[in-house]
């Protein structure tokens, strides 16, 4: 047990908000709904704010910088309308996130952070490491992963192995010093009040 030290309350430093109430750095945060929700635009919306340093979604931005969208589901020319979209909305000028934005396709590269061996065991792949390094390289604020169960090859219905895919998420955010959001899509089907 660590004892409790009253001097540690000297060294606290706020929290390095990125964006909102919901996004710090060292941090990941999950945007969950059912599928067909917005959740995408959502986040390219997000990522945009962040890049550019200002409200696009009437939320605050506070630590503007790099953004690195990877879209794992669409192929790249989807989430260059989808981006493309939320610039024209927004009345952004294409030239203004560039070099503040990378996109990626999970269909090019896949990027998956943790997979099932042959005798059910789980094991952190080799790409954590090289995430981390691009992360630091670009300086990125802000990584969006784009479906997070495409991100890893575990089973969703077993909480250690989520959990374990989740922590090498924490480690990545942490290691690289930016906010990390996942977005989740939940079963569909439910009813409301439905605890499914």
């Amino acid at each position: 047990a660590t004892p409790f030290d009253p001097a540690e309350f000297a060294t606290l430093r706020p929290r390095e908000w990125v964006y909102g109430h919901f996004l710090i750095s060292r941090f990941v945060s999950v945007l969950g709904a059912p599928g067909g929700t917005g959740k995408t635009a959502y986040a390219v919306g997000v990522a945009l704010s962040v890049a550019l340093g200002r409200p696009l979604l009437d939320e605050p931005v506070h630590a503007p910088g790099p953004v690195w969208i990877y879209n794992l589901e669409d192929p790249r020319d989807e989430l260059l309308r989808r981006v493309q979209a939320a610039l024209i909305a927004h009345r952004v000028r294409f030239e203004d996130v560039a070099g503040r934005l990378f996109l990626d396709s999970g269909r090019d590269r896949p990027l998956v952070v943790a997979a099932r061996l042959p005798d059910g065991g789980v094991v952190a792949m080799p790409v954590v490491e090289d995430l981390i390094a691009e992360l630091q390289r670009r300086g990125v604020r802000l990584l969006v992963v784009d479906p997070f169960v495409k991100s890893h090859r575990l089973e969703e219905n077993r909480n250690e192995q989520v959990d374990f895919a989740a922590a090498l998420w924490a480690r990545v955010a942490d290691a690289a010093d930016c906010a990390v959001l996942l977005v989740h899509h939940f079963r569909k089907g439910g009813a409301a009040g439905d605890a499914d």
